[in-house]
Order: C-alpha cells, then sequence, then structure tokens
C-alpha cells in the first residue's frame, strides 16, 4: 500500500472520529418507535431472517401470508426490501435484536461516509473531502438518521456509491485542479480510458438504492443531468451501459412491478394526495418553498451562510467542474420531492452530502477574502470554532428519544399465556410490541391480533382511509369472543388520534368488565410528551371461547382487498 493510500484511509478515519464521538455519547437505549415506521423495519427485518432459516423459499407469497396472519406488523410492500433483506442476513450472524439493526445501520453510514470521501477526493481533493464528512457525520439531520433502523441511510449509501462509479465512467480523467487552470496545463488533457466495470457497479448499487426506498428515483434526474451537463448523452447508445440498464432493470422491475399491482392505488394517492395531516397535492404552489425552508433544522444556522455562499461561488467560472455533482444532486433531490403531496424534511436527507460540501466550500472562500496570509489563518481559526462549535450544540441539543414498556408488556403476555394462544393489543406502537412476542416465543406458537385490523382500519392514519369494521362496543365484545385472545393489551389513553373504533374497544372493555380482568399496568416511560401519563393496560379474558374461529380474516384498506381465509367458527 503506498503513502498516498494510508494518508487518504488515516485522514477518512479521522474525519469520522467526531461522528463516532458524537453517536456514542448520544446512544440511548429505547425500544423502536420512531416514526412508528422503525417498528415495521424491525419487525419486517425479523421477517426475513425467519424466511431465510425456514428454507420455504419456493413459496415466498403463502409464507408472508401467513407470517402476517401471525405478526400483523410487516413493512412488505409499503417499502422496498432491500433494507429488511440486509436485516435477514444481518440478523443470521449477530441474532434478531433491535441493537444489531441499529449497528447495521450505522454500518451503512459509513458506507455512505466512505463514498462521499472519495468522491470528493476525485473531483476538488483531499481538503474538502476531510472536511466535507467530517461536516456530514455531525449535522443535526444525520446523527439521529444513523441511529434509528429507518430506510434513508441505507439509500443514501447506494446512492452515493452509484453516483461515484457514474462519475468515474463519464468523466474518467479528473478535472484539472485551479493551480493547472492558471498554468495553463489543462489545455493538454490526459487521456483515461473508461472502466467498463464502473458503468455496471453504478447501475447495479442504483438498482440496491431502489430496491431499498423509492426515493431512488432521484437518480433519474441526476444521471439525465450529468450526462446533459458533460454532452455525452451518446453514452446512452454504448452497448456497456446498455448492459447495466438491463442489469438494473432486470433486479428491480419485478418488484417494481408487484407492487404496482398490488399497490399502486395506495402509492399514487401517497404521491398526488399525502396520506397524513398536513399533505398538501401534487404540484401544490406551497410545496416551492418547503425543502428550502427545512434547511437551517438540516444542516443548523450556523452552516447555513457558508453553505448558501459555497452553492452560489460553485458556478463561477473555472470552478463549474469541480462541483458539478453537487449542484445536480442537490437540483435533482429538489426536483424529485417538491412536486409531491406527502412533505418530510426526511425525504431530502439525499441532499445534506452536497450541502455539507458547499458549506467547508464557502467557508474556505469566505476566509480567503482576507487579503494576508495571517489574517487568513486567523479567519479559518476563529470562523472554524464559531461553526463547529455552533454545529456540535445544535446537534446535541436535538431531539434524542426514548421509548419503554411496550417489551415489559410482551413479557407479561408470553409469560402467562399458553403456547397456542392469541393476544389482542390496540396500540399506536404495536410494532414493537409485537416483534418483542415473536423474540420471546422462538418456537412462534403464539399469535398476535391487532384492534385496528380487527374492530377498524386505517392508512398510515385516518387522512388517508378510515374504516370501521365492527360497530359499537357490543359488537366488538362478540368479536373479542369470537377470536378467543387469552389477553388484551390497550394503549391508554388512546395516542396520537382520536379514532371512533379505538374508542368503542375501550368502551367495550370498559362495559363487560366482568369479562376482561385487570392484571397489570405498564407504565409507558418516555421522554416525549405525547406519551406523559401513558400506559399499557393487561387484561385477562375470563369469559373463554371453547370452539374459537380458527382462521383470520384481516382487511387490508391500502391493498383493497382481505388477507387470509374468512373465519368459520363451526371448525
Amino acid at each position: 500500500m503506498n503513502w498516498d493510500r494510508r494518508l487518504k484511509i488515516f485522514l477518512f478515519l479521522l474525519a469520522l472520529l467526531p461522528t463516532a464521538i458524537v453517536q456514542l455519547s448520544l446512544f440511548q437505549k429505547t425500544e423502536p418507535f420512531f416514526n412508528n415506521d422503525e417498528t415495521r423495519h424491525f419487525m419486517t427485518g425479523i421477517f426475513f431472517h425467519d424466511f431465510l432459516k425456514s428454507g420455504d423459499y419456493l413459496h415466498p407469497k403463502e409464507y408472508a401470508t401467513q407470517y402476517y396472519l401471525q405478526y400483523p406488523a410487516l413493512g412488505l410492500l409499503v417499502w422496498p426490501p432491500g433494507l429488511h433483506v440486509a436485516e435477514g442476513f444481518w440478523f443470521l450472524l449477530w441474532g434478531p435484536t433491535f441493537l444489531a439493526g441499529r449497528i447495521l445501520v450505522e454500518l451503512f453510514f459509513v458506507i455512505s461516509s466512505l463514498y462521499l470521501f472519495r468522491l470528493i477526493v476525485r473531483t476538488s481533493g483531499l481538503p474538502l473531502a476531510f472536511g466535507t464528512v467530517f461536516l456530514f457525520g455531525l449535522l443535526p439531520a444525520v446523527v439521529p438518521a444513523a441511529r434509528h433502523i429507518m430506510g434513508e441511510v441505507p439509500t443514501l449509501a447506494w446512492i452515493l456509491a452509484s453516483l461515484f462509479h457514474f462519475e468515474r465512467y463519464i468523466v474518467p480523467a479528473l478535472p484539472p485542479t485551479l493551480e493547472e487552470i492558471e498554468r495553463n496545463e489543462h489545455l493538454r488533457p490526459k487521456p483515461v480510458a473508461r472502466r467498463v466495470r464502473d458503468v455496471w457497479l453504478a447501475c447495479l448499487f442504483a438498482a440496491l438504492a431502489a430496491l431499498t426506498r423509492f426515493d431512488a428515483v432521484l437518480l433519474l434526474p441526476y444521471f439525465f443531468g450529468r450526462l446533459v451537463m458533460t454532452r455525452q448523452l451518446s453514452l446512452l447508445k454504448n452497448r456497456a451501459v446498455i448492459g447495466g440498464i438491463l442489469l438494473a432493470l432486470g433486479l428491480t422491475a419485478p418488484y417494481y412491478y408487484l407492487t404496482w399491482k398490488e399497490y399502486g392505488t395506495a402509492v399514487a394517492k401517497a404521491a398526488s394526495e399525502g396520506t397524513v395531516e398536513g399533505s398538501t397535492s401534487l404540484f401544490a404552489l406551497s410545496n416551492l418553498f418547503f425543502y428550502p425552508s427545512q434547511l437551517p433544522k438540516q444542516i443548523s444556522w450556523f452552516l447555513l451562510l457558508p453553505a448558501l455562499v459555497g452553492f452560489l461561488v460553485s458556478w463561477l467560472p473555472f470552478r463549474l467542474d469541480h462541483s458539478a455533482v453537487w449542484r445536480v444532486l442537490v437540483i435533482a433531490v429538489y426536483l424529485t420531492f417538491t412536486p409531491l403531496a406527502e412533505l418530510d424534511s426526511r425525504h431530502t436527507i439525499y441532499w445534506l452530502p452536497a450541502w455539507a460540501y458547499f458549506s467547508v466550500y464557502g467557508f474556505f472562500w469566505l476566509c480567503s477574502a482576507a487579503p494576508e496570509l495571517t489574517t487568513r489563518v486567523m479567519a479559518i481559526f476563529l470562523g472554524g470554532i464559531v461553526v463547529l462549535g455552533g454545529l456540535l450544540y445544535t446537534t446535541w441539543i436535538g431531539p434524542n428519544h426514548y421509548v419503554f414498556g411496550y417489551r415489559e408488556a410482551a413479557e407479561y403476555v408470553v409469560e402467562h399465556s399458553e403456547p397456542q394462544e392469541r393476544i389482542l393489543i390496540d396500540a399506536f406502537l404495536n410494532g414493537g410490541f409485537i416483534a418483542d412476542v415473536r423474540l420471546l416465543d422462538p418456537q412462534r406458537g403464539r399469535t398476535v391480533l391487532r384492534g385496528d385490523k380487527i374492530f377498524y382500519g386505517m392508512i398510515s392514519d385516518p387522512h388517508g382511509g378510515y374504516q370501521d369494521f365492527a360497530q359499537g362496543p357490543d359488537e366488538i365484545a362478540q368479536r373479542i369472543f369470537d377470536y378467543d385472545p387469552a389477553y388484551i393489551v390497550v394503549e391508554q389513553p388512546q395516542l396520537y388520534f382520536d379514532l371512533p373504533g379505538a374508542q368503542n374497544f375501550r368502551e367495550a372493555i370498559r362495559k363487560y368488565a366482568d369479562r376482561f380482568e385487570l392484571v397489570k399496568t405498564v407504565e409507558i416511560r418516555s421522554n416525549r410528551t405525547i406519551f406523559e401519563d401513558a400506559r399499557l393496560e393487561i387484561y385477562k379474558n375470563r369469559k373463554r371461547n371453547p370452539n374459537p374461529m380458527r382462521d383470520i380474516s384481516l382487511p387490508m384498506l391500502n391493498l383493497g382487498k382481505t388477507l387470509g381465509t374468512p373465519p368459520n367458527p363451526k371448525e
């Protein structure tokens, strides 16, 4: 290994050191909760762990259906399975634990930082690469994203990997440095052969990104924009490029076809109307300013000025080649997510590497305006202290939440129920409870029923769609008798939403108090105000059904059909 490579490795690890310190310092023990999606990502990873161990690879649809009827907290079709498949293999090595899943996402963050470093080294040199990776890992929007089991960071890793190999293919010769331009050395171009493996790897990583989140569609405007900018649209006729595109299509088309066939209506609704409160509409004018307005929160006010200066300066002559990647990435992310009805700052995590780059770029440009070397050094030193100190402070005081209680409830019902019995839960964060029931029951004998699948249902939240499946407390009590759960877990008070079906369910528990005995109350411990005074009440079902329904039927509003067979109480 030559000294140049050793220096790059050393500087990359040094750039990651502050991030590692901050992540370890802010590490918070918790159960899965983030955006509620985290509970599904974790449970779906457990599903793939079980599927890989089962060996039942010839009937995946039947396996998934039966698994969901037993553990109804999966994100299949809602998200592409890339993260969950990775979790499945990772859990085979280290066991299906929440901590192992969080470590996996941290590893994806390291991969994203590595490709970010390599890409900037190629285009702008070691100092900018070091500074960008240093800042990127400390951004207020990046630090929490890297410690939750969510799909954004893994997708970002695949996107940056794809960008690196794409750029190395379309620009095999590095752009000249500013010093080379001043000496006119750029007039003597250095011919460098394209490497076919780069286009194949770019397409492979693009496919992996698309198989992790739908957000990877931002690569299409990016690729097109860079080909236009470099006047290389003719590359689309290249045999290697065509082969790489066919590879990507071959990997992604089957899943995307299945998703559109089964879930296309829900995807279209989310894009055009949104499924959560605060959604706008497709191409709404108010969308134009949403993501730019999120930038101070994402990178902190302390980086905003140098980031904007860096972005503007990057358009100046002789600087276009060095920062073209990041300008096009910012534009591609903005054009991809701004039209959509469902607005969320998490969607634009993919432009944060660019804004970290522009922050460093703009900071040094501002400092270079000083007339004397001594003044420049002083400006860099004092400005660096202010910017870095402010960034660390903003990140440090950012939200670092935790939630506990659902595992304790799962431990109680598993310990006190028989292996083949059913457990009913009605709670917003039911996914973590379901995952814990599965992990605490390695023989997979128990089945979990969800109140928001048996008595009522919604798509993401009531704004996406809502329907009652049982009318009033009496009908709900009858359904409880039909399905015959041994224990019932109720989140009190009802959190997040005011749902008629959930209120009727709680009224049924109160009305038929002689049938449902409160045997334990678990306090939900959290530093989020919504969980203040919240608890999980565990009831033992005293009126058991000697001939319960064997079959489970779950209406799936997002799929427009019912999963499972119609219940037959006579069986």
